[in-house]
């Protein structure tokens, strides 16, 4: 989901923007760093930085990813894209008071959210 990469990026400029991790001699080369963080907690789970000197909110922006995972019918581990996608979109349906999950006035089932 382009959310998660989006959201991710921006997390960790804004967590990490005042470290020394995070080198680079221009704003391009900064940016690809932050996407990268963004990115391989999903997938590849590849690092280029020393996660031990992180900040706090950057490991749990990471450990949130990592559970988030990839999109169905890739390797990445965790949940996966969609799976997430359906618990907000019925978290979202419960906060609005319906008993089922509706999106777009759609309903999912809920056997299938189950």
């Amino acid at each position: 989901m382009i959310v998660l990469i989006v959201l991710g990026t921006v997390g960790f400029f804004l967590t990490e923007k005042n470290s020394q991790l995070i080198t680079g001699d221009s704003v391009i080369e900064r940016f690809f760093q932050y996407l990268f963080l963004a990115v391989t907690p999903r997938t590849a789970g590849f690092f280029s930085i020393d996660y031990g000197q992180m900040s706090q909110a950057s490991l749990m922006l990471t450990m949130m990813l990592m559970y988030i995972g990839g999109t169905s019918g890739s390797t990445a581990g965790g949940l996966k894209t969609t799976t997430f996608a359906v618990l907000i979109i019925k978290v979202r349906s419960l906060l609005k008071g319906r008993s089922q999950a509706e999106i777009f006035g759609r309903t999912i089932k809920e056997s299938a959210v189950s």
